[in-house]
Formats: structure tokens, C-alpha cells, sequence
């Protein structure tokens, strides 16, 4: 019996994970994003890569939209790391408050492509997929 693999058959996954801290010193949210760094080079061809990451990882707590603001990055071989950060006021994280995630990272371009994304908030641990078929996602603080 012969077995061949074509890539025909091959379905690749595309991944990406979102990594929000909230640090209380500084009053913002920290954000680590992680892409495969062939994503990265695909993305850079025709997008400056943390705008396209700014517009389409939107965090609001409760109706207010944060801004983005682009720290720096760190490329290897196969991944790329991106850092962000969002002012946050800690008043802004009361009990029944809501963090809205929209994230569309990617969808655009990997047909296969799904974000994740780690929410640290104070002592509350959140996490989510975002794919095509839900770009938006609504945690409730406790």
C-alpha cells in the first residue's frame, strides 16, 4: 500500500494569540500578540503590520473604545511578538463592567485563521477564540 501526502490535502492552521495584562502601576493594558512570523512577512507585504493589528484588535471597556499605542517588536524564525499597550483607568474595571474584544487579525488573509486571546484582569482570567465566524466577544468583570 502507498501513501502519499500532497499538499493538495494539507489544510494549514493559522494562529494568533492576543496576550492582555492589566498593570495596575502604570494604569494600562498590556498587550503581547504572537503571530508566526510567515504571517508576519505575508502581512508586511502590504500593510504596515501594527496598524493593521490596531485596527483590527479593538478592546472598549464598557461603550469607551481604547487607543493603541505601538511598543515595539521582537522577530525570530518562527514567530513575531508585537507589544502594545492601552491607557485604562482601574475605576473603568468595576464589577458587571464589560470589555469588548473585536478581532479580525488576520481573517483577511489566512482562509484557515483563528486568534486567541488571554484576558488578565486584576485577579479575573478570561480567554476566547475569534475566527471568521465571530470577530467580537463581551467579557463581564465580577
Amino acid at each position: 500500500m502507498a501513501v502519499t501526502i500532497n499538499g493538495a490535502f494539507a489544510h494549514p492552521h493559522h494562529h494568533s494569540l492576543a496576550i492582555l495584562d492589566y498593570n495596575i502601576e502604570n494604569k494600562q493594558l498590556e498587550l503581547s500578540f504572537k503571530i508566526l512570523s510567515e504571517d508576519y512577512k505575508k502581512l508586511a507585504k502590504s500593510h504596515k503590520v501594527e496598524e493593521h493589528i490596531a485596527k483590527h484588535l479593538k478592546i472598549s471597556l464598557d461603550t469607551h473604545e481604547l487607543n493603541a499605542n505601538f511598543q515595539g517588536q521582537e522577530v525570530t524564525f518562527q514567530y513575531t511578538w508585537l507589544y502594545f499597550t492601552y491607557n485604562a483607568e482601574i475605576s473603568a474595571l468595576e464589577n458587571n463592567s464589560e470589555i469588548t474584544i473585536y478581532n479580525s487579525v488576520l481573517l483577511n488573509i489566512n482562509e484557515n485563521q483563528f486568534n486567541t486571546v488571554k484576558l488578565n484582569m486584576l485577579d479575573q482570567h478570561f480567554s476566547h477564540n475569534f475566527s471568521s465566524a465571530e470577530k467580537k466577544h463581551t467579557f463581564i468583570m465580577q
